[in-house]
């Protein structure tokens, strides 16, 4: 979503004074089975608050949708949370209505599609959480991570099929359904607001970057990873990958791959499932702009589409 909107504002000539970005990172408690996000500084790794939210259970993924806020499961729900203070906020999906869900993204016209152990995607209303197509996206092998584009597409990775599929955002239409082939247990998927997409391949450890046709620019873009799977990119051209296997953050270029700090955060207990998310804060004064200017640019973008 944050792609979405620099983007957009960027069509417009518009900017919005950003005052800080952070790293919301999740960890995993061996001992209590238990889940925790932590937020630390994204241009130092300085650790700002190592638990803004403790005791989450079923946490298998992160995702941003304001400067202040963020979604991830908990309890086989989808919960809101304060980012500041890690407070239970309203919003959200009870466990009813899906199973063991796995990964999250929003559409940028008011719904939240939520992938599920049943390899379909569900589509959910945000206005009143109501569920509105239970099978939005079916026929999917082990979601390992979804991410959208500026041009009304949805990709998702899945791990068993060692494939990414390109979808519709709006319908769920199958694009592709093995539109990148021959990777290795991909995980997480994130995507630049040139429509660079990069794919963390978690068996290789190595992650790889395809340009906006999706053609590769490099497949081993970055090698010698350990277990890579959450990644995460700022408005600095950076790209932050989340290593299960080393426990740690690594800050990379995403424009040559190279390390900027390869243990950029360390001594992390990352679970099976490590997703890490940034969140660009705006300042202040600023925010209720950048809210009025990315809802007319949105309109705009749809009015275009149509």
């Amino acid at each position: 979503m944050k792609t979405l909107i620099v983007t957009l504002l960027a069509l417009l000539g518009l900017t919005a004074a950003v005052h800080s970005q952070t790293l919301l990172i999740q960890t995993y408690n061996s001992p209590t089975s238990n889940w925790t996000i932590g937020k630390y500084d994204a241009t130092n790794g300085t650790a700002i608050n190592p638990a803004v939210r403790a005791g989450l259970a079923d946490c298998w993924d992160l995702l941003v949708d304001t400067p202040y806020t963020f979604f991830t499961y908990n309890y086989g729900g989808v919960a809101r949370f304060d980012s500041t203070t890690g407070a239970t906020l309203p919003g959200g999906i009870t466990g009813s209505t899906f199973s063991s869900p796995g990964h999250l993204a929003l559409d940028g016209a008011g719904y939240m599609l939520v992938a599920s152990a049943n390899n379909k995607v569900a589509k959910y209303s945000m206005s009143d959480w109501s569920l509105v197509n239970a099978s939005f996206i079916s026929g999917l092998n082990s979601v390992g991570g979804m991410a959208t584009d500026m041009s009304g597409h949805l990709f998702i990775s899945n791990t068993l099929g060692n494939t990414i599929g390109k979808y519709d955002l709006a319908t769920g239409t199958v694009i592709n359904a093995s539109f990148i082939t021959g990777l290795s247990s991909p995980r997480e998927i994130a995507i630049d607001a040139a429509g660079n997409l990069f794919v963390a391949n978690n068996a290789a450890g190595t992650i790889g970057k395809y340009d906006a046709n999706l053609t590769a620019i490099n497949a081993s873009f970055i090698m010698g990873l350990s277990s890579p799977d959450g990644l995460a990119l700022d408005g600095n051209g950076d790209l932050f990958i989340a290593e299960i296997g080393a426990g740690r953050i690594g800050k990379y270029s995403a424009t040559t791959g190279d390390a900027i700090a390869a243990a950029f955060v360390s001594g992390l207990p990352l679970s099976t499932s490590a997703s890490v998310e940034i969140q660009a804060i705006p300042e202040p004064e600023t925010y209720a702009a950048l809210v009025g200017f990315t809802m007319l640019a949105y309109a705009v973008w749809r009015r275009r589409r149509s």
